[in-house]
């Protein structure tokens, strides 16, 4: 784990130095770098590296072990090989497909726990919550008896009140909701 640390940071260090002396940066180099080199960031060429996100959360991944230069990604993008430059394009995906989905299942275990831990109605708003099921459907078919009768104001009236009573219902279904540790657990998802 310590050496896995060092090399990110020598990694780190090594790409500061090329940010700002360049070509330059590495003395022991024959030439002038080229986009092909092992040493190169293939997924940056292409269009960003992962690595490059999610700084400073849990999600980072720590700096990039290759080369990212602005020049290099010039040159690739003036090459005409356009199979090697598809292949490179998928590998990004697949590994863009692969964080994703590593987030994606953090967030649901994250959900899943935030809802275990969230109290259950109580019996007296359940009792309630059934009590008002049973009116809106008392209500609706006497708004339908209504409608036929052409008796639509008093149809309008008894609708308002499954309006409320449905509301009331929502507010009893989100008691526990209200609480502000869990406005604060649902706001942080």
């Amino acid at each position: 784990r310590h050496e896995v640390k060092m090399a990110a940071a020598r990694a780190a260090l090594k790409a500061q130095m090329d940010a700002l002396m360049g070509e330059f940066a590495d003395q022991n180099n024959t030439g002038p770098p080229r986009w092909q080199e092992e040493s190169v960031c293939k997924k940056f060429l292409v269009r960003f590296c992962p690595h490059d996100l999610f700084h400073n959360t849990k999600s980072d991944l720590g700096p990039c072990l290759k080369k990212h230069d602005e020049r290099l990604k010039e040159q690739f993008e003036a090459a005409g090989d356009e199979n090697l430059k598809a292949t490179y394009a998928r590998e990004l995906l697949v590994e863009l497909e692969q964080l994703i989905g590593g987030v994606d299942r953090a967030i649901r275990r994250f959900r899943d726990r935030v809802k275990a831990d969230r109290p259950d109605l109580d019996a007296a708003s359940k009792a309630r919550i059934e009590e008002i099921m049973k009116e809106v459907k008392g209500l609706h078919d006497e708004i339908e008896i209504l409608g036929n009768e052409g008796e639509v104001e008093k149809a309008e009236e008894k609708n308002k009140r499954v309006q409320e009573l449905l509301e009331e219902k929502n507010k009893l279904e989100q008691g526990p909701e209200n609480d502000p540790f869990w406005i604060k657990e649902k706001y942080q998802m």
